[in-house]
């Protein structure tokens, strides 16, 4: 079994049903940019549904089977750990099948591994701790077990067993295979452990969470008629749409959830419907549009910073809105755009938080003028050499949405203590003699 989270994430793939038709309708009417984007989202993930998972549904049979399965998804009245117990335990129907963590050098045994599972969950390191169980994982499946699994799956089927709810400690002896999957469920049982407590708006007690969640474990781990792949993804899709009704589509406050929009979107995009959105243009349009939605609260703040710092004693504001104050003025030359400037600098979010600095690298940097984020180009030019200014960038003259990642947030406005080292004069390109 490959290492799993209880909770169902949807970053691009939302889905759902609508009405009785199965046709892709051309008559969408979005109202306005939240419309768009959950359309969008149908779109793109009906897209790739058909060519991950029925490319060979050439007539559209399964769409029906499939849109009734997020339709029962949608109205299911089960919990997030619910949910999770019974997806653990298809992967557990999986393993029964292939082998330990998906390796087919090593037999799952359940009993072994559902007990390191619950030791797992409740930190019991009193025969594998959790470090050890790393390392075990880590290295032995790399170990050639093949005589001994061929032999083990002569003898019979695996041994199936219910999973248990109480630690509890065991004798492993000298068994590989039982150690192996002893510490595979320590893993397992530590991982689902932090996800619970994680989960604090939904799970008050993790001990009953964790018995409920072997409870659907073990209920769906009898069902004998398996459901078909595009079904089990219908479900757990569907679920999760509903699920985020109350905080907002992918988690987004503010974000409204349109079920039937999605679905329709979805289904447009299984039969290749592209009036509206295509592939590329649907995932352009949510990348684009998302981040406004996203990080809102996050906009709102750093302007408020900004508004706020404007007013303050030995603040400059230019014309386009950039701030800077004077911490020592220099006496050289100022750069122009094409000039290349030797700086000295350290970056920090309006929480203080440093997330680049030369000076910490103790390197300065060197670079093109007009090589950087607007507030940088505009305020360089107006610092003499042997200068430092401290620029306070509003997002719009930073990088907006389009934020490089790691602490930069879209929508950040940024501060810079920038010392001026070196301006090195462009050099004006050598006049070539006409030739006669």
């Amino acid at each position: 079994m490959k290492k799993i989270s209880y909770v169902i994430l949807l970053v691009a793939m939302v889905m759902a049903s609508c009405g009785s038709s199965y046709k892709p309708s051309k008559k969408v009417k979005l109202k306005n940019e939240v419309d768009s984007i959950n359309y969008a989202l149908g779109v793109l993930n009906g897209m790739q549904l058909k060519e991950h998972q029925m490319q060979d549904d050439e007539k559209f049979e399964k769409v029906p089977e499939f849109v009734d399965a997020l339709k029962k998804g949608y109205a299911s009245k089960k919990t997030r750990v619910a949910l999770a117990g019974e997806n653990f335990a298809k992967s557990i129907k999986n393993a029964e099948k292939v082998g330990l963590a998906e390796n087919p050098l090593w037999k799952l045994k359940e009993p072994i591994f559902f007990q390191g599972l619950a030791n797992g969950f409740f930190g019991d390191s009193s025969v594998i701790d959790i470090e050890e169980a790393k390392t075990i994982a880590t290295i032995w499946m790399t170990i050639d077990q093949v005589t001994k699994y061929e032999e083990e799956k002569e003898a019979g089927e695996p041994e199936i067993a219910n999973a248990v709810k109480t630690p509890k400690k065991i004798d492993l002896g000298n068994d590989r295979t039982d150690t192996l999957n002893y510490a595979m469920g320590v893993l397992q049982g530590s991982d689902l452990a932090d996800a619970f407590k994680a989960d604090t708006a939904n799970i008050k007690d993790v001990t009953k969470a964790f018995e409920e969640f072997v409870d659907a474990l073990n209920s769906t781990k009898n069902i004998t008629e398996e459901p078909s792949i595009l079904v089990t993804i219908g479900e757990q899709i569907g679920y999760t749409i509903h699920d985020q009704e109350a905080v907002g589509l992918m988690g987004i406050k503010g974000l409204a959830t349109k079920f039937d929009l999605i679905v329709q979107g979805f289904i447009n995009g299984i039969y290749g419907e592209t009036t509206i959105f295509d592939l590329q243009s649907a995932n352009e349009f949510i990348s684009s549009v998302l981040p406004k939605y996203a990080f809102a609260d996050l906009k709102k703040e750093n302007e408020e910073f900004i508004a706020e710092n404007a007013k303050k004693e030995g603040i400059t504001v230019t014309a386009s809105g950039l701030q800077y104050e004077v911490v020592k003025l220099g006496t050289g030359e100022k750069p122009a755009e094409t000039d290349t400037i030797v700086v000295h600098y350290t970056g920090k979010l309006i929480d203080g938080t440093v997330f680049d600095s030369s000076v910490e690298r103790g390197e300065p940097l060197t670079g093109l003028c007009n090589g950087f984020i607007k507030g940088w180009v505009e305020g360089l030019q107006l610092m003499p050499t042997g200068s430092k200014f401290i620029f306070y960038i509003p997002q719009e003259l930073a990088y907006g949405a389009n934020a490089p990642g790691g602490a930069i947030k879209p929508y950040s406005a940024l501060i810079f203590e920038v010392e001026l080292l070196e301006v090195k004069k462009a050099v004006a390109p050598t006049a070539t003699p006409e030739t006669k």
